[in-house]
């Protein structure tokens, strides 16, 4: 993954923002009290243990724990035809991310302002300092909204750049940038990622869960 290995001193793995849009996906409207144990029940290959989904659901909110779930169901499955295919298609949406925001070379000062307008706790000056030192120009925003995420447990990321980019019409921002977050944010809640969605994880799980996000676009 493009933007894990160079910086994990900095902060601990987390998802991607394709894995996020993709999971998110599979996150129903309104959570019922048993929906992580059908989801269990439900994934194919190798079982998450019992121990493995308390500790999830102790040190999670409601939505984050479908995240973190598939997460390591993905992890331990990764060598399952399905999951490669997932992973495959993951990596594909990936690098069409990179191509929407990699292009930015933006200053700290532009970094800070980004970090800033969006919601809830902020990356710290320091964080975007080290990011700035240890990662090339290309990952520094998606390693930040990393750490955001990892800040933000339960925020959406694509909500989050909606949120930031009303905040920073007013600072003037350049129109390249926003127009990238722009392009980058519509790719993450495009047919695409649905079809991606239904055709993986609809097929994979079954009937189970078909109802859940039918009409989420």
């Amino acid at each position: 993954m493009y933007a894990y290995t160079s910086v994990s001193i900095l902060v601990p793995k987390d998802m991607t923002l394709c894995e996020e849009a993709f999971f998110r996906f599979a996150v129903p409207t309104k959570l019922t009290p048993n929906w992580l144990s059908v989801l269990v029940d439900n994934l194919p290959g190798t079982k998450v243990n019992t121990e493995s989904i308390e500790r999830i659901k102790r040190r999670h909110g409601s939505q984050e724990q479908t995240f973190q779930l598939l997460k390591l169901w993905k992890h331990q499955n990764k060598d399952q035809d399905m999951v490669k295919k997932i992973i495959q298609d993951i990596e594909l949406c990936e690098k069409s991310v990179q191509r929407h925001i990699g292009h930015m070379n933006l200053t700290f000062e532009q970094l800070l302002r980004l970090m800033e307008s969006l919601p809830g706790k902020k990356v710290t000056t320091e964080d975007i300092e080290k990011t700035m030192k240890t990662c090339k120009s290309s990952d520094q925003i998606l390693k930040l909204l990393s750490l955001w995420r990892i800040k933000n447990d339960d925020q959406d990321t694509r909500k989050g750049l909606m949120h930031a980019l009303k905040h920073l019409k007013t600072y003037h921002f350049p129109k390249t940038v926003t127009q990238s977050l722009k392009k980058t944010i519509r790719f993450l809640h495009s047919f695409t990622m649905y079809r991606l969605y239904q055709k993986l994880f609809l097929e994979m799980i079954g009937n189970q869960v078909q109802s859940l996000k039918i009409s989420c676009l």
